[in-house]
């Protein structure tokens, strides 16, 4: 009998150790996020916000209006979006914080002949695949917040 109570009694105190440990699991986000254009050429982000908690893996399904770059400061992730299809990141929501999410615009590549020089400094541009990314464009479109667990 009292071996019964006992082990009720352990079974009981599991019980509510699992479910109070269940709660903090990691999780798994999925957003559907889409760029948007406006007429005067601003870039922005619906949803401008994605809140996950610390240790959640993080989805994002992006699709875009216009050619860029997607790029997540903070933890220094960046994507090709493009017109007309989904570009996946996925990551783990390991660092705390509100980082901020930037979009850099693609131009086309110019030509050697195209006398348009790159050699100013108030033009910076970096190689990227088959076009440049101009990142005296770049926007603001919105913020990641991670929240300890």
């Amino acid at each position: 009998m009292m071996r019964a109570v006992l082990f009720r009694l352990g079974l009981g105190i599991l019980t509510i150790l699992i479910s109070a440990c269940s709660s903090g699991a990691t999780e798994i986000r999925e957003f559907e996020v889409g760029i948007h254009s406006s007429l005067g050429g601003h870039v922005s982000m619906d949803p401008d916000l994605i809140e996950a908690k610390q240790n959640d893996l993080i989805i994002l399904r992006i699709t875009s209006h216009q050619k860029g770059m997607l790029h997540l400061h903070g933890y220094d992730l960046a994507l090709m979006v493009d017109v007309d299809s989904t570009a996946v990141l996925e990551f783990d929501a390991a660092i705390t914080g509100r980082f901020e999410m930037m979009f850099h615009v693609v131009v086309p590549e110019v030509g050697a002949n195209s006398g348009n020089s790159h050699g100013d400094s108030s033009h910076i541009a970096e190689e990227h695949g088959s076009g440049k990314i101009d990142q005296s464009v770049d926007q603001l479109l919105g913020y990641l917040q991670v929240i300890p667990r």
